[in-house]
């Protein structure tokens, strides 16, 4: 379901880490976010929670991003394991 992830900084100063969908993950997405807003949502990477960011808002566009990184770096790792999960299938 998921094309790619990518760290940044947002303009606040803040990492975060923005995800893109295939358009059938975007599809998926779309309807779990819509129906589990104000709840948390897993990131598995190989079988293991990797983190759980709070759904804000219905996510219908086929990109999501994550907040809730300490640091620039960690946010730049998690998007490195995201990207290798998403190559090994």
């Amino acid at each position: 379901a998921l094309k790619s992830a990518t760290a940044r900084i947002t303009r606040q100063g803040f990492p975060v880490i923005y995800r893109a969908f295939t358009p059938e993950g975007a599809k998926w997405f779309g309807s779990v976010t819509g129906q589990n807003v104000g709840k948390r949502i897993a990131i598995l990477i190989d079988g293991h929670v990797y983190c759980a960011p709070k759904i804000a808002s219905p996510i219908t566009n086929g990109k999501a991003e994550a907040v809730g990184f300490a640091t620039e770096a960690e946010a730049i790792k998690s998007a490195q394991k995201i990207n290798d999960a998403i190559s090994k299938h």
